[in-house]
């Protein structure tokens, strides 16, 4: 099935969420080889795109081989977030998609993010500057409010196709929840019935069934994989699978695991052009073990290591010596 978000044109229903600190380049390339039909960048601050900031910029990185693919730009001060959505746009992506999601206190303080739906009608200002000053389709990541006493996603997404958004990814949470409690998928079920254009579910899309899941349950034309895909990036193939009425896969073995996290580990190295052992490299690691019986020997071996390489050879002494 393929969906259009204006001229642009997926091959099926499976998006890689936008994630801080994990969809990187290297990352979104894994995912689009094992069947994300959408990528999204991790979230750019618009300020410091349209300043040119040298850190915001690499995560703008994109390669033709991860086509198509969205730059996402956090919603800031509007002529900032203008700005930063021709610069997506001039860096060569497909779409802009504009984040009024975002939970996180330091960005709620500016009345960034997620604030934004608190007022829908400085929303709709917001998403009608951004659609007109570029020519590539622009799409929106929201949450179905602000609060549970004002579940306003129906009305923001009419608010949003009337100001030319080509589509939307709707996590079933409120602001506030964060990422606490149960989501309220009935909440994309009705905002998919008040537009015609696109809208995708998100929240909780922690399995391949998990996805199907959300499109039988609330019609949404694709679903959005976000915390699911860590160290997993098999949950889009095994998705595909299912959408496609064959059997289920069987889920990745150890060596299966373990190829692709060095693999992984190894783009990781290169896109950065160095070889840190940082937190962040060995969280990273960590996730492709989550699901094993022996998770905490394995955490263990990861956290002794010294050393990029020395992470590496603790991670293949530990997944091939604990079959």
């Amino acid at each position: 099935m393929r969906v259009h978000l204006g001229p642009v044109a997926l091959k099926g229903r499976l998006v890689l969420a936008s994630m801080e600190e994990h969809t990187d380049l290297p990352y979104r390339l894994i995912a689009k080889e094992f069947g994300a039909n959408l990528v999204i960048t991790e979230m750019g601050q618009p300020d410091r795109i349209a300043k040119g900031d040298k850190a915001a910029l690499r995560m703008l990185a994109t390669h033709p081989s991860e086509r198509p693919v969205a730059g996402q730009v956090l919603g800031g001060e509007l002529e900032d977030t203008v700005a930063a959505a021709r610069v997506v746009e001039e860096r060569g992506f497909d779409l802009v998609d504009v984040n009024l999601s975002c939970p996180i206190r330091r960005v709620i303080a500016r009345s960034w993010g997620g604030a934004y739906l608190k007022d829908p009608a400085r929303t709709g200002d917001l998403l009608r500057r951004v659609v007109a000053a570029v020519s590539i389709p622009v799409t929106l990541k929201l949450r179905s409010g602000w609060d549970e006493g004002s579940v306003n996603a129906p009305e923001v997404a009419r608010i949003a196709e009337e100001a030319g958004v080509a589509g939307m990814i709707l996590h079933a949470r409120t602001v506030l929840q964060a990422y606490r409690g149960p989501p309220d998928r009935s909440v994309i079920r009705r905002a998919k019935e008040a537009v015609r254009i696109p809208v995708f579910g998100a929240g909780d899309i922690r399995t391949a069934e998990d996805a199907v899941r959300m499109l039988e349950e609330t019609g949404s034309d694709g679903v959005s994989i976000a915390r699911g895909c860590l160290g997993n990036p098999w949950i889009f193939s095994r998705a595909q699978a299912l959408l496609a009425g064959s059997p289920l896969p069987p889920p990745p073995g150890r060596e299966e695991r373990l190829r692709v996290l060095l693999r992984h580990l190894d783009a990781e190295a290169r896109f950065l052009g160095r070889k840190d052992l940082s937190t962040r490299i060995v969280r990273l690691a960590l996730y492709y073990a989550k699901d094993l019986p022996d998770f905490d020997e394995i955490k263990r071996a990861a956290h002794a290591a010294r050393s990029f390489d020395e992470l590496k050879r603790a991670l293949q002494a530990a997944f091939r010596g604990c079959r």
